[in-house]
This record gives structure tokens, sequence and C-alpha cells, in this order.
């Protein structure tokens, strides 16, 4: 019996060795390192995530010219084992000038790798790349921080004009799935592992940073310069369709000024956000929507 006992103990031993084992591998084979953008707040920039700007464009237009803000561009590697990056990325319509990459590297401000990085900048078709190599050592890159992300690895502006339309504008990386494809060559964001371990960046890897354009202020549906339940209801109303596979009831302009909490996708908590401003409101408070939830 405590044969048998012992050979049923050792069989689940090593089922749940060979469990775990495959799980690792399986986690180990998809690892990626993530890009992300970061923008920098503004008068009328209001940075709501690593993925999302938001931007009243007539906030734009009443300042009487273009506005710039800055935006820094960073990968986390929690491997710690890049010792070879090649970053590309663009503003794809167009409509967002991109000037000025420099490495972070200036004053009190450190570079997320100690290793002096090669900076190109294609002004004429808007597109930028950020080259960081170990060199012939194939060593994993020394870190200036704690973690790859917790310095850039690149810094740049970006411009938005007055006449700047209503919409989606995205700054992106070009990646394995969407290179940059010229006359002459295609281009593409590109890793190498000290453990060789690893794979290539595809778009569910490199977040793409949406400059969100609307005629309104955030929140505010209705666009009648005030927020109210209404507000509120309207957003929880479309949110219902959608979810029933209805088409929607709202104009572009509306439905990027529903995304109140910026995370590409309307809910109910969105609705929630403006509810739970509008009873801030209520107290005779003063903060504008951006200031109450950070943006």
């Amino acid at each position: 019996m405590k044969k048998i006992l012992s050979l049923a103990v050792s069989a689940v031993s090593a089922v749940t060795l060979l469990t775990s084992f495959s799980s690792s591998a399986a986690e180990t084979s998809s690892y990626c390192p993530k890009l992300y953008f970061k923008a920098s707040k503004t008068d009328g920039i209001h940075p709501q995530s690593n993925k999302r700007v938001y931007i009243n464009s007539n906030d734009i237009k009443s300042k009487g010219g273009n506005i710039t803000f800055d935006i820094a561009s960073y990968v986390g590697d929690s491997r710690k084992q890049l010792c070879m990056m090649i970053a590309l990325w663009d503003s794809t319509d167009k409509y967002i000038k991109l000037t000025d990459l420099a490495d972070p590297q200036t004053g009190d401000n450190k570079r997320a790798y100690t290793v002096s990085p090669g900076l190109i900048s294609y002004d004429g078709d808007n597109t930028m790349s950020a080259t960081y190599s170990s060199g012939l050592s194939g060593n994993p890159f020394t870190l200036n921080g704690k973690d790859s992300d917790s310095y850039p690895f690149a810094v740049f502006k970006a411009t938005i004009p007055t006449d700047i339309p209503i919409g989606l504008h995205p700054i992106k990386f070009y990646t394995t799935d969407a290179p940059l494809v010229t006359e002459s060559k295609t281009m593409k964001t590109d890793f190498a592992f000290y453990d060789n371990i690893g794979n290539k960046p595809t778009q569910k890897d490199a977040e793409a940073l949406n400059i969100a354009v609307s005629d309104r202020a955030l929140g505010d549906i209705d666009n009648d310069n005030r927020y109210s339940a209404d507000d509120a209801s309207m957003i929880l109303r479309e949110f219902t369709m959608l979810s029933s596979n209805k088409p929607s009831s709202f104009s572009e302009a509306q439905m990027i000024a529903a995304d109140v909490d910026g995370d590409g996708y309307l809910s109910a908590s969105d609705a929630s956000y403006v509810l739970c401003y509008f009873a801030y409101l209520a107290g005779y408070s003063t903060k504008n929507i951006y200031e109450f939830y950070g943006y």
C-alpha cells in the first residue's frame, strides 16, 4: 500500500512539475517587452493615460496658435534581458508634427540605460527612431533605475495645429505585424535578448498614444457647457445600445468625449465618472473635470 501511495505521489509530482514547466515555457515563449508613450500636461493638453490624450479643439482655437507638448518613449522589460533595441514610431495621420527627438540624458534627467543611444529623426516624413545596443559583448543593458521604464529611452515634442479635425490621431510604433514600408526598404521596431528568449514586438506589445480630439469638454456629451445627470444618462444609454449590438447614436465627437476614464472603451464606469464630478460640483467646488481627475 505504501509503495502504491509512493508511486501515486511521484506521479502527481511529475504531472505537477510538467504542468509547471509547460506553463513556464509557455509564459517564456510569449514574453515580449512593452512599449508605450507618456505625454506631459500643458494648457489644453490632458493626458488621461499612456494610451490617450484628450483635447477640446475649441481650447486650441481660442489660443490662436499651435500647441506643442512633450512626450517620452518607454520600454518595460520585466526580464531585464534586452541587449539591443531599435524603436521606430510615427504620427501616422500627419496632422500632428513630431520634432526635437532627443536623448533624455540632460540636466537631472536620466535615460533608461547607461549605454548612449543612437537617435535618428526623419523630420521629412515625421518618423522617429531610437537605437540602443550593448555592442559586441551582447550583455543585458545596465539600467539607470530599478526597472527599464524607470526612465524614458527617448523624448520628443508633438505639435497640435489649430485646424486639427475631430477624431483619434495616433502616434504609434512600427512593429513586426505593422512595419514601415518604403520604396527602398521595410523598417520596424526590433529587440534582441541576452538569453535569446523572447519575441519580436507586435502591435499588442506596443501601445499607441491616441490624441483624442473632440469639440467639447470631456464628459459634456450634450455640449451645453455644464454637467448634469443627463450627460451620465446619455453615456449609459449608449453603452447599453452598444452592448446589445445596436448601432451607435453618438456622433464621433460625443463618443470621444464619453470615454471619461480614457481607457479606450465606453462603459458604465464612464457614466459614473460624470455623476461623481456632477456631485462634486453640487458642493460649489471649482475644479474643472481635468483637474478633478488629474488629467
